[in-house]
């Protein structure tokens, strides 16, 4: 089994919302204009990483408390779930309900769409 990276839009998003752990797998456009995935020895902070969807699932959940589950659906298809740390518990404990949406035909998919939402849930100073 192989991780998949995020894909370049997701990462562009993590890096606007300070997604800075160092990452030897990188976005990068060639001289000719081209979207290339790279593999460098000394991580660029200021380049674009791409890490992968297990790595930006941790990231969400250990240092924005923000928990992007996916689970399939009886019909075959991929939902993802999005919780957050409740400043109010309520009846469910401390953790709320964000969404639930019907997603992709594919697992990678669906994980794909959970962090871009729960990137957008990070305000940015």
């Amino acid at each position: 089994m192989k991780e998949k990276r995020v894909d370049f839009e997701t990462a562009k998003l993590a890096k606007e919302k300070s997604f800075l752990i160092p990452n030897y797998f990188q976005y990068w456009y060639s001289s000719e204009g081209k979207l290339k995935e790279i593999i460098i020895s000394e991580p660029k902070l200021d380049w674009t990483q791409a890490p992968t969807q297990s790595m930006l699932q941790a990231w969400l959940r250990d240092e924005h408390k923000i928990r992007v589950f996916v689970k399939q659906g009886v019909s075959g298809n991929f939902n993802f779930e999005i919780y957050t740390l409740s400043e109010v518990p309520n009846q469910i404990g401390k953790w709320e309900r964000i969404g639930n949406i019907v997603s992709s035909d594919t697992y990678e998919l669906a994980l794909e769409k959970g962090l871009e939402l729960g990137l957008n849930l990070i305000k940015t100073k």
